[in-house]
């Protein structure tokens, strides 16, 4: 009696069938594989139609979806605590305390940035050359735009300072300088606290 069929005979080699099956897996998923790389990638030759087109219909993100720029400017908010500049907008939604981004609270904080730098697009930015954002920043300063806080629960209230800081070229990335900053000194509207009855 035989091995049942697809399984290996008492000589440690697969059956035909198996051989067979194994094949024509392994280059259905290669050419899916190929299938979603040519899709991705953008191309005047095949720009006709086809499965890629049905490709890029069915995913249509891309990884612009999951990743930002290296390229954009950094936008930051500053407000005065106790007299003092600090930054009060996050860096990285990669952080262990915002569960590597599974806490999505630094997405709406982007959100509310470029909604703050939206507002204020007619104010000029000023820029400073200065070695540091802190040492840019004024002691006190008349806000050069009053702008509607962005969203109903806004995080950014009052005078603030955004800052734009464009990232470190790459002929320049051992070292530790920032670039230069350009900033913005506005008033954020702060929604009224409704009335307790």
């Amino acid at each position: 009696m035989g091995a049942p069929r697809g399984v290996a005979a008492e000589g440690g080699e697969p059956s035909p069938a198996a051989r067979r099956a194994f094949t024509l897996g392994g280059a259905a998923v290669v050419a899916l594989v190929l299938l979603v790389l040519l899709a991705s990638v953008p191309n005047t030759v095949a720009a006709g139609g086809g499965p890629l087109r049905l490709v890029g219909e069915l995913a249509p993100q891309g990884w612009a979806f999951f990743t930002g720029s290296p390229r954009e400017p950094a936008l930051l908010v500053y407000q005065q605590v106790d007299g003092e500049w600090r930054r009060v907008s996050s860096s990285s939604g990669g952080e262990p305390r915002r569960l590597f981004g599974l806490d999505r609270t630094t997405r709406t904080e982007r959100h509310e940035i470029q909604s703050l730098a939206w507002e204020s697009r007619d104010a000029a930015w000023t820029p400073c050359d200065r070695a540091s954002v802190a040492a840019c920043l004024p002691d006190e300063s008349a806000p050069v735009a009053s702008v509607p806080a962005g969203g109903s629960e806004p995080r950014f209230c009052g005078p603030v300072a955004l800052v734009r800081q464009e990232p470190v070229p790459w002929d320049r990335a051992r070292t530790t300088e920032e670039m230069p900053p350009s900033l913005k000194i506005l008033h954020v509207g702060c929604p009224a606290s409704p009335q307790g009855g």
